[in-house]
């Protein structure tokens, strides 16, 4: 790596990278276009950590096995304190217009300090001020540089530059001169790269035509015999090292797409990682102390030869140290910070399924916490603040909650990069041979990007969902056509991954929403983004069906509130129902509408930016998976859409299923009982405590029923909600116990008026405890497997 006293500090003002870009397209290894030349970002390791402050996220921190994240611009005082990242200087080879010598930086600067004035190269002695990076002939007058336009890369991530010399004398079949010197011409008549003319003083000479072919490199070498060693050069100039790599490379434009795609990581903070005393743990520097000897006992005992149990144990002991510390620091409880520390530093997840992928865990986590699913305790300035919504008051068919998130914390974190040919942002690929990334084995953070925020979840009927994609074929022979379309694409031959009807439904609603969203909150459009979740339990292992849209900004004190109030009752029907009936009309139509692959790589179907599209920095897709045909149906049959009966029929909004659904599918939800709020989840509770807990208050035959239902083995059962409640014709009433996928209500012996009321509408099985006969067998067989 290059050595520190090689750096030179420039111009904050003039090299300065916005905090969200060096997460995303200027991140470690990509190339930036400054004032006078073009500089490559170095690798974290470089950088200034003492400028940049501790963002942290437990989950996304297990899942990456770091101990932090480090952003960008902080706050010290009343001014804001920009950290210090390094650079290189990439490309290496420079030309002048006026002579037309091209030639690497190594031989400029050596003419740089052989004929430029003495006090200017004892201040500049690198060459590295713009107005220093000039050619020295005296003809030219000190004529600025200019970086070469074309470099080489390869699917290893390596990018050198363009073998020049090479290239030079093997389109000429003469042998590499000793001493080569280069100019470069350009025809006038060619608008590009190939009207270059490579001339070398020994009289070879060649054109850029053909070098941009496949295989260009590996075709001449093959033809030459490896004469000119063609191959790539293995070169990460971002960290100065040179790897072994046997592949050949491929030129491009130095500012084509392909030449840097960043990897990033999307995360919320949710409960319980997203709690007020987490946090303040999480910023007192006696936890930082505690990350940093942890990673040093880890380090000593794998050096050791220690088992993973072992370790474990080591750190075990050392906990109880490190909290009492902690808690002297923050005056907090001990007992309460050693939990959080073990939960950090010990507990595996074990409630991680086998089953499910990374990527669908992960997201699964957010989903049953936006849901409500997890219990988020009361906190006025934790990091996750829920409100759920009294669905009932919306009136908006097929949707089973509304969630207001009044307070949100998202986490951008870059740990790699790919060239040539991208990847998919999901957990699986980022052990991926391509992924480069972009810190040592032994640095412990990435750099990372947070912002706060707002945003309404919602989440939708998955039997509405199942109905309508069983009842009409052709909405599933259009999300056919958009995966054919993805798998003859650029991504798509590199990434497989089917996108379902379902989910272009819920992308191109998020999209509606989003615009029509902006119209009504204030925010500008590109503000507000998406998240969304969609997975079938019969492939993915889990079922999830909802929408974020959130907005989000860097100040550390989130945002105002303006898209939460656009999601209370009074005004988000309103809002929603705009944003569907937008989707019915284009200013494209027809040939929107008749679209059968449009937008990138024919992606799209009836979806362009007239009608659709936003920008993409809101897109978790890049504008890709829509098609408006999925919520208002096609021109030749109107009935395909999810919405069409809500748009088309004489009834307008309301919430009943075609009579002509397939047996097979799910039967409509009666309106004869509403769920209002489902109450506590019991995710993490056993049984044994929850059955327990009703034992209080129950009579007689209640406790010899519960008592029984103590000793039953419930492993892989849904786990239930207490104390949910339930409205029939107008009134309200509760039930202790309530499982969702189930649908399975539990009253106990004072609760018989309940469980009347509840036993009529037929869609939900209720038990009455104080019911003669009762089987705990038949209980348990009600309750389903997740």
């Amino acid at each position: 790596m290059m050595h520190p006293k090689a750096r030179e500090k420039l111009n904050d003002k003039l090299f300065s990278v916005r905090a969200p870009q060096l997460v995303m397209q200027y991140s470690v290894g990509s190339m930036v276009e400054f004032s006078g030349q073009t500089l490559m970002v170095a690798a974290p390791e470089y950088w200034h950590e003492d400028d940049m402050y501790p963002i942290h996220d437990e989950r996304l921190e297990k899942q990456l096995q770091v101990t932090k994240f480090l952003g960008f611009t902080r706050e010290e005082g009343e001014k804001k304190v920009i950290p210090k990242v390094s650079y290189v200087r990439f490309p290496e080879w420079y030309f002048c217009p006026a002579c037309r010598r091209f030639m690497s930086l190594r031989d400029w600067l050596e003419e740089y300090r052989q004929k430029a004035p003495r006090d200017i190269v004892e201040t500049d002695p690198h060459m590295a001020k713009p107005k220093n990076l000039c050619c020295r002939n005296g003809k030219c007058r000190n004529m600025h540089l200019s970086p070469i336009s074309v470099v080489c890369i390869c699917e290893k991530g390596h990018i050198s530059d363009f073998p020049w010399v090479a290239w030079t004398h093997a389109q000429s079949g003469k042998p590499v001169c000793g001493n080569p010197a280069l100019t470069l011409r350009q025809d006038q008549t060619a608008n590009t790269n190939i009207g270059f003319r490579v001339n070398c003083q020994c009289g070879a000479y060649a054109s850029l035509s053909g070098a941009f072919g496949k295989d260009q490199f590996q075709l001449m070498d093959e033809r030459t015999n490896g004469t000119y060693a063609l191959r790539c050069s293995g070169y990460h100039p971002w960290k100065h090292i040179h790897e072994r790599c046997s592949l050949y490379p491929r030129a491009i434009q130095r500012g084509s797409s392909a030449a840097y795609f960043p990897y990033v990581l999307s995360s919320l903070v949710i409960p319980p990682f997203s709690s007020q005393l987490t946090s303040r743990i999480q910023e007192s520097r006696a936890y930082e102390k505690c990350c940093d000897r942890l990673r040093d006992i880890v380090s000593e005992a794998m050096e050791d030869g220690m088992t993973d149990e072992q370790i474990q144990n080591k750190i075990r002991r050392r906990l109880p140290e490190f909290a009492e510390k902690i808690a002297l620091e923050i005056c907090e409880d001990t007992e309460k910070i050693q939990e959080i520390l073990e939960r950090r530093f010990l507990e595996k997840d074990d409630k991680m399924d086998a089953a499910l992928s990374e990527s669908v865990q992960y997201y699964w986590e957010e989903y049953q916490a936006l849901s409500g699913r997890v219990e988020t305790p009361h906190m006025a300035s934790g990091d996750f603040v829920r409100e759920s919504m009294p669905v009932s008051e919306y009136h908006l068919p097929h949707i089973e909650g509304i969630s207001l998130i009044s307070k949100l914390h998202e986490v951008k974190v870059m740990i790699g990069y790919t060239r040539g040919t991208p990847l998919e942002h999901s957990f699986e690929d980022a052990a991926s041979e391509r992924l480069v990334c972009i810190k040592q084995k032994e640095t412990d953070w990435y750099p990372a990007y947070e912002a706060r925020g707002e945003g309404i979840f919602i989440e939708f009927d998955p039997e509405w969902l199942k109905a309508w994609e069983n009842q009409h074929p052709a909405v599933r022979e259009r999300a056919a056509i958009v995966n054919r379309n993805y798998r003859n694409s650029f991504y798509g031959k590199n990434a497989h991954r089917e996108r379902s009807a379902r989910f272009i439904l819920l992308h191109t609603l998020a999209h509606m929403l989003i615009k029509q969203l902006s119209f009504a909150c204030g925010y500008p459009i590109a503000s507000l983004q998406e998240r969304i979740y969609c997975s079938d339990a019969a492939k993915d292992g889990v079922e999830m069906q909802g929408l974020l849209i959130y907005t989000a900004g860097g100040d550390s004190e989130g945002t105002l509130g303006g898209l939460v109030r656009q999601g209370m009752p009074d005004t988000f029907p309103s809002v929603f129902r705009e944003a569907v009936q937008a989707s019915c009309l284009c200013s494209n139509d027809p040939v929107c509408s008749l679209s059968e692959g449009q937008g990138r790589d024919s992606l799209n179907l009836s979806a362009c930016y007239s009608c659709t599209l936003i920008p993409e920095t809101s897109c978790s897709e890049n504008n890709c998976f829509l098609d408006r045909s999925m919520l208002s149906g096609v021109i030749s049959d109107r009935s395909i859409g999810f919405y069409s009966r809500e748009l088309y029929a004489d009834n307008p909004w309301e919430s009943t299923l075609p009579e002509s659904t397939p047996a097979a599918s799910a039967q409509p939800k009666s309106d004869h009982l509403q769920i209002l709020q489902y109450g506590r989840d019991c995710w993490d509770i056993p049984y044994a405590e929850i059955w327990n807990a009703l034992s209080f208050d129950a009579g007689d035959t209640e406790k010899q029923l519960l008592q029984q239902l103590r000793t039953l083995n419930y492993s892989g059962k849904e786990k239930p909600n207490e104390d949910a409640e339930f409205e029939v014709d107008g009134k309200v009433y509760s039930c202790e116990l309530l499982w969702r996928e189930s649908k399975v209500m539990y009253f106990s012996e004072c609760r018989e008026e309940e469980y009347c009321a509840a036993r009529q509408d037929g869609e939900w099985y209720c038990i009455y405890s104080g019911a003669s006969g009762l089987s705990v067998q038949e209980i348990l067989k009600h309750i389903k497997e997740v």
